[in-house]
């Protein structure tokens, strides 16, 4: 007999309903099914309902629920209101027409109960969609339910949509929720009111973003966070960005005792260096339980001060950017390789040396051409490293022996970026190539493609792989062919080449068995600001991506009918 899918338990049903539904802050396909579906019988209006009600934009649906003769929707000239707004633009606001009392909310209550995510989203703060006037949110803090959503898990709220009415996020805190991401409009007078009222309302709170909006203007503030932020006793995740941060408060945050993952910027200037700040706190030591650490810093040095606080022996992720001021941009000294020599023996004595998996340094502005075979010797004690990104150079150079050396120390390695093909900052009105051309041209890298084989026999896992490679010289001789199943490596990314040789494709197919495409290009589009690469600007290297296309499909159904043969033959 045929079950029908109305006998199914709710909770399958409602498992049912969010297939339909598309989680994209920028996208509302998925909202028209579920809201049909729910109107379509009474075993399926709770389940689409809960599903349709989990994630919300804004306030707005909430703001629906109320009698029509309380909240009204008004369209006004966009001058009318305030001077921030566009001439000649309709601006729709939703407003109160009178008080509310407290039978107003009876629907509130209920859709408000299944909303377990609240974001702002800016496309929903156009002229065409309606924005909350400020005596709404006045109104709702006075009368409205407390908090106005009683079972929010995630909260992220972006002060500058609310009219600069910051203060108004908090009447979202409560005892359920567990991840706060806070964009800050105005820092100096919001922060310490809202880790306050945070730590009084919320108390339970695992993930903390504190974010200065506009993040251009990061300069300017710093901030000292109040000892409330010490009752959040189960914090562990905290992201401080585009504020900077006192030493003082760092010593705050090295005392949390479930803190796993920290993200903070550092500046100098005006405050005390980070070397000032204690290293061992009263009741322990800092940071002992850190599992991720991304430190931003005017100068290059300051991570050092803080790695050297760090007591954990279980971190696994170390990512350092130093990203100057724009005042202090082009005055900004050069990161040396003695000073990366410095860093990575620093990384290769600390108590968690045995699980270091990931190391990221990325510097701004771009930097000289410099050969790393030597400095990077020492990150080869760490056995269990499995990404390693250098970025932020005009070109870096390692030798085929270091390398080899890599492949043996790293068996579990997933990523290898020491040429970074993304967007690079260069001083004003110069592009990177044209900035270090001749050191550039005048630093020799004898690395070829055949010293890319260790990597391919030793390091199954290895996914992507950029570094700065001669791929002219012809491939002669044999070379090994690797295992389809053997081999992860899909992105590849081979520096400033000009041309490749005769033979890559046939080699890299060999090797790589999984690449599809090879990345190459040279710094010299500038394009606001950024330098940006030309990728496959060449027809010989648009034929090896071809071919390398192809024998990707071959060998992958090759792979597929040798499982098959395996899968029938008898046992």
């Amino acid at each position: 007999m045929a079950i029908s899918v109305l006998s199914l338990p709710p909770d399958v049903l409602a498992r049912v309903c969010s297939h339909l539904w598309t989680h994209n802050p920028y996208t509302y396909r998925g909202r028209g099914s579920l809201s049909m579906l729910a109107r379509t019988c009474s075993e399926f209006h709770e389940p689409a309902i809960s599903v349709l009600w989990r994630s919300l934009h804004n306030i707005v649906p909430l703001l629906y629920t109320l009698p029509s003769d309380l909240c009204v929707t008004e369209a006004i000239n966009g001058n009318e209101e305030s001077s921030e707004f566009v001439p000649s633009k309709i601006w729709v606001v939703m407003r109160f027409v009178r008080v509310p009392a407290p039978g107003d909310f009876h629907r509130w209550y209920k859709y408000a109960a299944l909303v377990r995510e609240l974001t702002h989203d800016y496309s929903c703060y156009e002229f065409s969609k309606p924005s909350v006037h400020p005596e709404v949110w006045e109104a709702l803090g006075q009368r409205g339910p407390s908090p106005l959503v009683p079972q929010l898990l995630t909260l992220d709220s972006r002060d500058f949509e609310l009219n600069k009415h910051s203060l108004d996020t908090v009447s979202f805190f409560s005892p359920t929720l567990s991840t706060v991401r806070l964009h800050l409009s105005d820092a100096d007078r919001d922060l310490a009111y809202y880790l306050n009222t945070l730590a009084a309302l919320s108390p339970n709170v695992q993930e903390l973003h504190l974010e200065h909006e506009p993040c251009s203007h990061r300069g300017d503030i710093y901030v000292s966070i109040t000892d409330h932020l010490l009752k959040l006793r189960n914090l562990r995740e905290l992201r401080v960005i585009c504020l900077y941060i006192h030493p003082s408060t760092l010593a705050l945050i090295g005392s949390l005792p479930c803190l796993q993952t920290l993200e903070v910027w550092l500046s100098p200037n005006d405050h005390p260096t980070t070397a000032e700040m204690p290293i061992i706190l009263e009741g322990g030591a800092m940071f002992a339980e850190l599992r991720e650490l991304e430190v931003w810093v005017d100068e290059f040095p300051q991570a050092f001060s803080l790695l050297d606080c760090v007591s954990s022996t279980r971190l696994q992720s170390l990512s350092i950017r130093r990203s100057p001021r724009l005042e202090h941009y082009s005055q900004a000294p050069l990161v040396t390789p003695s000073l990366l020599g410095s860093l990575f023996t620093m990384v290769a004595s600390h108590p968690s040396r045995e699980t270091f998996r990931r190391l990221e340094v990325a510097v701004d502005p771009v930097q000289p051409p410099c050969d790393l075979s030597e400095t990077i010797l020492p990150l080869l004690t760490l056995p269990a490293l499995a990404e390693l990104e250098i970025k932020g150079w005009a070109l870096i150079v390692a030798d085929a022996a270091t390398l080899d050396a890599m492949s043996r120390a790293w068996p579990r390695l997933e990523q290898l970026n020491l040429h970074d093909p993304k967007p690079v900052r260069a001083f004003p009105e110069q592009c990177a190539m044209n900035l270090y051309e001749a050191e550039v041209a005048a630093t020799p890298w004898e690395t070829t493609l055949a010293d890319l084989v260790p990597l391919a026999l030793r390091c199954p896992l290895l996914k992507s792989l950029g570094l700065s490679v001669n791929t002219w010289p012809d491939l002669e001789g044999t070379f090994p062919e690797v295992r389809f199943e053997d081999s992860s490596l899909v992105r590849l990314y081979v520096g400033y080449d000009a041309e490749p040789g005769e033979g890559v494709a046939e080699f890299l197919a060999a090797v790589f068995p999984r690449l599809e495409r090879v990345r190459h290009g040279d710094y010299d589009e500038h394009r606001g600001g950024l330098v940006r690469p030309r990728v496959e600007s060449s027809p010989g290297w648009s034929y090896v991506s071809d071919v390398l296309a192809a024998l990707h499909l071959v060998r992958k159904q090759e792979w597929r009918w040798a499982e098959q043969r395996a899968n029938a033959a008898p046992r």
